[in-house]
């Protein structure tokens, strides 16, 4: 009977694999027939454009029929290029070469089609939004994966720099994109919201693998048995070096793609910022009550100190973002060790938790369990006041509930990275 029954799950477990095959399968044959079809809409209307330039032209409108014939020839050569670099193959676009030689490509191109000059012919423009297009298709096949999202991420950056080089040479090193027509001011825009979208795919997919090692990585379930925390301790020392192995792994995941430094960095500081909000949300609204203890505001700290090690130990070491980004789960640790009466004042509440709202300060007193850390229990009256304060801000925002949890979802794209 075991044995059946371990066939069973075996093939239980196959069925689960061979279906998340078949949708990743079925969502790119659907990604390419889009593809495809934008692909015959094109070349259908560059063949009415041949037909309708077939007959023999009058003398007099030779000029105009030669303009017309070499924009036909144009879209030609344009509809090659996108075939050959982006619809036809785009798993090669995406990883058959290094980024910087991929951007080069794209780059010098357009360049020699002279799409970014101010007098470029309109069919010269248009490769600007065809290319854009294909770029945007580029980013969502490959936000399947980490490593495709930072291959892509490193592509259009490469991509968006060259653009802004060539344009502060051609106003003498500080034109930037003023030096540029509105339709490749318009690109450029285009290419920033590309890199943003790698940027945001990435960021989600490393916060996901992060999200099971943070509790308890940061934190230790009540107890006051020695065995309890002994447990507890090695529990949390593991998950913290699996969490830092985690990050190293991202940082040379990004350095092998050439993601630009300051991109890595954001990055860095977007992880810390989920890791602090998750703390917070697991202390005010998890499952676990026993978490607002004065001993997990140490552990609070340690942990935070360890990963304040791991930013320095980076080269070049990333900036203050990342430290500042553990903001709200250091106040949360400092609320917890600190004397409680004190949080009553608006004065001192605003010192000691600015990046946290009165009602996430009044859940964590109300949740605060005294340890062998800290046996003082939260005065009664202290609750009250802050009771009073929350009440009052919520009346001064127009009446709208503060909120107790913080949104781990949402990601903010990345800030200026020249």
């Amino acid at each position: 009977i075991n044995a059946e029954y371990g066939k069973d799950d075996d093939k239980d477990d196959d069925d689960d694999e061979t279906s998340q095959v078949r949708e990743y399968a079925a969502r790119l044959e659907s990604e390419r027939d889009e593809l495809e079809t934008e692909l015959a809409a094109t070349r259908a209307q560059l063949q009415r454009a041949k037909e309708a330039s077939a007959p023999a032209p009058a003398s007099d409108d030779a000029a105009a029929s030669k303009d017309k014939h070499a924009a036909v020839l144009f879209d030609n050569e344009v509809l090659s290029f996108l075939e050959s670099q982006v619809y036809q193959s785009p798993r090669g676009f995406i990883k058959g070469s290094e980024c910087a030689v991929l951007a080069s490509r794209v780059f010098y191109q357009l360049t020699e089609w002279r799409a970014f000059a101010a007098d470029a012919p309109l069919a010269a423009q248009r490769t600007l939004p065809r290319t854009l297009a294909a770029l945007r298709a580029h980013v969502e096949l490959a936000s399947t994966s980490r490593a495709g999202a930072a291959h892509c991420m490193s592509a259009v950056a490469s991509l968006r720099q060259l653009v802004r080089t060539a344009a502060a040479k051609d106003t003498g090193g500080g034109g930037g994109s003023a030096a540029l027509p509105a339709h490749a001011v318009e690109f450029l825009g285009g290419l920033d919201r590309c890199v943003a979208r790698a940027f945001v795919q990435y960021a989600r997919m490393l916060h996901g693998a992060l999200r099971p090692l943070i509790a308890p990585a940061m934190l230790k379930r009540g107890g006051t048995q020695r065995s309890i925390r002994s447990a507890a301790s090695d529990e949390s020392e593991a998950a913290t070096r699996q969490l830092l192995a985690l990050l190293d792994g991202a940082v040379r995941e990004l350095a092998d793609e050439r993601v630009p430094a300051a991109l890595a960095a954001q990055l860095a500081a977007r992880a810390f910022r989920f890791v602090a909000c998750h703390v917070v949300n697991e202390v005010l609204c998890g499952a676990e009550a026993r978490y607002a203890t004065a001993h997990n505001a140490f552990e609070m700290k340690m942990a935070a100190a360890s990963l304040d090690g791991w930013c320095a130990q980076q080269k070049p070491p990333f900036d203050a973002a990342c430290r500042d980004a553990l903001a709200p789960c250091l106040e949360l640790a400092t609320a917890l060790v600190m004397d409680k009466s004190v949080l009553a004042d608006p004065a001192a509440l605003a010192d000691v938790c600015p990046s946290l709202n009165v009602r996430q300060v009044l859940a964590l007193l109300r949740r605060y369990e005294p340890d062998e850390m800290a046996r003082e229990p939260v005065p009664k009256k202290v609750v009250s006041a802050l009771e009073k304060l929350a009440v009052a801000e919520e009346k001064r925002l127009g009446g709208a509930t503060l909120p107790v949890s913080i949104d781990t979802d949402r990601v903010a794209p990345p800030d200026d990275f020249d």
